[in-house]
């Protein structure tokens, strides 16, 4: 006896959207863990997430109607993908990419640290200068957030 899972031709492709969803989700769940054990290497994780993370977001297109709620989705197939979900739906850019900037600002902020050591003798003009250096951290820490944020806002007003 067999059991036939679609009438037509688009009954089978969303079936087979669906399947490779759920590969998609269970495939970058266990890419990060092998990243956070150290079994692949930055570059390559980072290739590969990207890959995935893209993969995701044209399938979660083409399949909006039909899975208008990956968490639901997740709950749904009883998946345990807490990693995956924060990467695909949560973050959308590899991990290697969201620490990079995280680096970035914590070296900038180090780096202007130092710089204040320079700062002239006169009291006055130091509060000024530490004032202007603050101000100045600020901006580019709120530039660096706001362009991080932003890749990930855009992506998310679009519905990934």
């Amino acid at each position: 006896m067999d059991v036939k899972l679609w009438n037509d031709k688009r009954d089978r492709e969303m079936y087979d959207d669906v399947a490779e969803l759920f590969a998609i989700i269970t495939a970058t769940e266990k890419l990060e863990k092998a990243f956070v054990r150290d079994i692949i290497s930055p570059a390559d994780y980072e290739t590969e997430c990207q890959k995935l993370i893209s993969h995701f977001k044209i399938l979660s297109l083409i399949l909006k109607d039909t899975v208008p709620n990956i968490k639901q989705f997740h709950d749904a197939y009883k998946m345990n993908c807490s990693a995956a979900l924060n990467r695909l739906v949560t973050s959308g850019v590899p991990a290697t990419i969201e620490h990079r900037a995280t680096a970035t600002s914590m070296e900038l902020s180090s780096s202007l640290n130092k710089l204040s050591t320079l700062l002239p003798a006169d009291v006055d003009q130091k509060i000024e200068m530490r004032e202007w250096l603050s101000s100045l951290l600020l901006i580019v820490l709120v530039f660096f957030v706001s362009f991080f944020l932003g890749i990930v806002l855009k992506d998310m007003r679009k519905g990934y």
